[in-house]
């Protein structure tokens, strides 16, 4: 009998120990495993995270092609983020990836869990900013896009950064197309231009009425080969604007133009014109902007005097005819302390590769020159010329709810 309760004990402390051990190797897959799951998320996660951005940053370059985007996001998320796999769907213009990293198990392996999975979700989009800072401080017009805009909100034409500019600028690669056209690089800037693209904003005060044809009320014929596309893009520069209100002029300008304006401008933001012409202005532009890419605020209405006086109702109509006001924005104004009573309705913003400035003396920009000579222009008249541009990567911008020019935000939306 007493061995009898000797060999039971035994048996129980064997079975004691079996368990003992069997909980053991739970805690330590609880430990070990757990601890590389959590790893594991949060590698999906960043994975599910770069992919959605590449995607949207695909919609941004303009394709809008769902099936490119979709496998950009997929590659981005294993190649380059080491997920084992990946989904990406386009859905309400966002894109969304659902990456999954899996992992071959240790302790868990004995409990017969040999592979475990982690998976995360994440959406980003494309957006238009509503604010930005380190702005050019000149306007440019937004008219209703006609012909081959590249814009769905303004008429104009925009070269890609990366596809197109850059190439022109570097020289490398040896040729890109532009409208079907072969063009060599590197592009001499200053002794050609793009007919289809380039734009000259002019130093005037004719804020109504020297709009290319056809624009309603256009005066001035900007098509110089009479095909039907605006060749000349007149339409950009209706004034300076005075970023600040305090009416500091030409100094204010060119502080402006050499250093940048730090504080953000919004749509939605009357900005009053800066009136008077000083020929240094386009000297400073010309000193520290030419072959830079600049941000110029855009514009789709003028208001004379106040524009929150009900006086002004017809001019707050027109501005939020083409750009309404979204929930929660408000009108803002800025105030001048200056002589001018003209304000500007910013609603975008938009890239500007600057290639040429003529200060009004002795023109050597081409397109100013091509200009004068189809008679659409003066000599003597101040310009700045370039080319709109997309793709080009802009810091101090904020925000979302602008009209789409070529910059944008991409932003993770979940």
């Amino acid at each position: 009998m007493k061995i009898y309760l000797q060999n039971y004990a035994r048996g129980q402390a064997i079975i004691m120990f079996v368990l003992a051990i069997f909980g053991l190797l739970a805690m330590s897959a609880l430990v070990v495993d757990g601890g590389q799951a959590y790893l594991s998320r949060r590698q999906a996660q960043a994975a599910a995270d770069a992919g959605a951005l590449a995607g949207a940053r695909d919609l941004c370059k303009g394709s809008r092609q769902s099936t490119i985007a979709i496998t950009i996001a997929q590659n981005y998320a294993i190649s380059e983020n080491r997920a084992t796999s990946a989904t990406a769907w386009i859905q309400d213009g966002e894109v969304h990836v659902q990456a999954t990293v899996s992992y071959t198990s240790f302790f868990a392996q004995l409990l017969g869990i040999p592979q475990i999975n982690a998976t995360a979700e994440a959406a980003a989009a494309c957006f238009t900013p509503a604010g930005g800072d380190h702005i050019l401080p000149v306007s440019w017009a937004c008219h209703p896009p006609l012909f081959g805009s590249d814009s769905p909100d303004c008429e104009m034409r925009l070269l890609d950064w990366n596809t197109q500019l850059q190439p022109m600028i570097t020289g490398s690669p040896g040729t890109v197309n532009i409208g079907g056209t072969t063009i060599s690089t590197p592009f001499n800037f200053k002794k050609n231009y793009l007919p289809s693209h380039i734009y000259v904003i002019m130093d005037s005060n004719k804020t109504a009425a020297e709009f290319c044809l056809p624009y309603p009320g256009g005066t001035v014929d900007c098509d110089l080969n009479n095909d039907g596309i605006n060749d000349i893009g007149l339409d950009g520069d209706r004034s300076w604007l005075d970023l600040s209100g305090a009416g500091g002029g030409a100094n204010d300008l060119k502080k402006w133009i050499r250093y940048g304006y730090d504080n953000p401008i919004y749509v939605h933001t009357w900005i009053p014109e800066q009136s008077g012409v000083d020929t240094s202005i386009y000297n400073a532009v010309n000193d520290y902007q030419v072959g830079k890419v600049v941000l110029v605020p855009v514009f789709n209405a003028i208001c004379q005097g106040d524009p929150l006086k009900p006086s002004n109702q017809n001019c707050l109509t027109t501005a939020h005819t083409s750009m309404p006001l979204g929930p929660g924005d408000v009108d803002t104004v800025v105030y001048t302390s200056g002589a001018s009573t003209k304000y500007f309705h910013i609603v975008g913003f938009a890239n500007f590769y600057i290639t040429c400035v003529d200060a009004g003396s002795n023109s050597k920009c081409p397109g100013h020159d091509a200009a004068v000579a189809a008679k659409i222009v003066e000599k003597n008249r101040k310009s700045i010329e370039g080319y709109f541009v997309s793709g080009y990567p802009v810091q101090g911008l904020a925000g979302t709810g602008g009209v789409d020019v070529g910059v944008y935000i991409i932003s993770l939306t979940k």
